[in-house]
């Protein structure tokens, strides 16, 4: 069954200092947009599936470790992609005076990033 969402109707969450996000899921995808502000706080993290991210606004360093477990930075404007492999150690920090809105795409459903209800 197909459905239209719009970001617009949606929600921002609040992640962490700085960052916030809105989820559409489908069956076996999800989309996040995720907003990072200057001077937003980090979280290196991994997750067991490939992560595919694209740079709608701002300039966003992203952070991805190498073979050796090097992080390596990749400078992000709008219109750039990067593909993060299942694994991978990974960050993105706003190098940018502008907000940035970033969004990632998962081959996988994550609930677990939908707003938790009161």
């Amino acid at each position: 069954m197909s459905a239209t969402q719009n970001w617009d109707a949606l929600e921002w969450t609040h992640v962490r200092r700085g960052v916030e996000r809105k989820v559409i899921l489908t069956a076996a995808t999800t989309l996040q947009l995720v907003r990072f502000q200057p001077g937003h706080d980090i979280n290196p993290h991994t997750h067991d599936f490939e992560q595919v991210a694209y740079i709608l606004s701002g300039t966003l360093d992203y952070f991805v470790a190498n073979e050796k477990g090097e992080m390596v930075a990749h400078r992000m404007v709008a219109g750039s992609t990067l593909a993060i492999p299942a694994g991978a150690r990974h960050y993105g920090q706003n190098v940018g005076s502008e907000p940035v809105l970033d969004l990632d795409i998962y081959p996988v459903r994550r609930p677990e990033l939908l707003p938790r209800t009161k």
